[in-house]
């Protein structure tokens, strides 16, 4: 009562993600913050596949929601721009603090721009040279640090997020329609955070609405008012999202699963829109703006389990069903 309906995976996508799982582990990084650390899981690369296939023209982005007023309005922000070729942002540094994220998709593929603070001592030159060498496993170490989980094409979403001082990458780690990451492809670019940038620190957002990231569930309510402000926090152990589908009508989380697991997938999608908070480390908590249409709701975390055999989070259990009043 009171929470997200859960869904078992007991469904084809989940029988074919076993399978893939299975056969194939991931090559995953393996050191003492892995759970700070996040890679695409073998079901991500069909995800951003699938979704690169189906979707050759805009979707009906996130709706233009009143948000209430509050203290995110007027907080620092760094805007990024995804193109058909690059992720871009014209911001080089920003004070430490709370930071309102922007992902504006100009292309016509999904984009994120998840950020990861780099290891001390780890410039971005030296972290680009090691993911176009490494892919994948250049990611051990860093901390995942949030921003936004998706931006279908033509749509503009936003986080909210608080960010401490040091080295950062924006990375769109949705795969291409070749199964590798699009940052390997140029859409990356990087910041830094510093204390030497003046300025006043912004309060933490107010919100009445949370939901809790555990290992492996959501946990929250079940209805979320339409431009609203939804507090996201990571209670597990390891770094979770929450990537939130707008329902088409008549639709539910096994056809999201469904069409997300077929490779070459027809028809449109079952959904509309999409929002939600890219991969943040436990204890951390980021804020999503519910700029979604009214209608139910589909919540998922693809990031794959450290401690097994890679499976994304959503067939442990972490997904379910919620909706969008007005």
């Amino acid at each position: 009562p009171g929470g997200f309906s859960l869904t078992a995976p007991e469904d084809a996508a989940a029988a074919w993600l076993m399978n893939e799982v299975n056969s194939d582990p991931p090559n995953q990084p393996t050191n003492q913050e892995m759970s700070t650390t996040m890679f695409p899981s073998p079901f991500t690369k069909i995800f951003g596949a699938a979704l690169a296939l189906a979707i050759t023209a805009p979707l009906a982005g996130p709706a233009a929601a009143a948000t209430k007023k509050n203290d995110s309005q007027s907080m620092q922000t760094i805007e990024f721009t995804a193109t058909a070729d690059a992720l871009r942002t014209n911001v080089v540094k920003l004070r430490p603090g709370w930071t309102k994220v922007v992902l504006t998709n100009g292309d016509r593929q999904p984009h994120q721009a998840s950020l990861i603070r780099l290891p001390k001592n780890t410039t971005a030159a030296e972290f680009f040279t090691r993911f176009a060498e490494e892919g994948e496993r250049a990611m051990a170490g860093t901390f995942a640090s949030g921003g936004p989980a998706v931006s279908l094409p033509g749509a503009s979403t936003s986080v909210m997020v608080n960010l401490a001082a040091g080295s950062y990458v924006a990375a769109d780690l949705v795969p291409g329609n070749d199964g590798k990451p699009k940052a390997t492809k140029g859409f990356i670019t990087s910041f830094d955070v510093t204390s030497t940038i003046g300025g006043q620190m912004n309060r933490q957002p107010k919100t009445t609405s949370i939901v809790e990231l555990h290992d492996f569930l959501f946990k929250g309510n079940v209805k979320l008012k339409r431009g609203s402000l939804l507090g996201v926090r990571n209670d597990g152990k390891q770094a979770h999202e929450l990537v939130m589908f707008s329902l088409a009508p008549g639709k539910t989380v096994k056809d999201v699963l469904d069409f997300l697991a077929n490779p070459a997938p027809s028809g449109p999608p079952p959904f509309t829109a999409a929002i939600g908070v890219a991969g943040i480390a436990p204890k951390a908590t980021g804020f999503l703006p519910i700029d979604l249409p009214a209608g139910k709701v589909a919540l998922l975390c693809f990031l794959p389990d450290v401690t097994g055999k890679g499976e994304p989070h959503f067939a442990r259990g972490m997904l379910g069903e919620g909706e969008v009043i007005a």
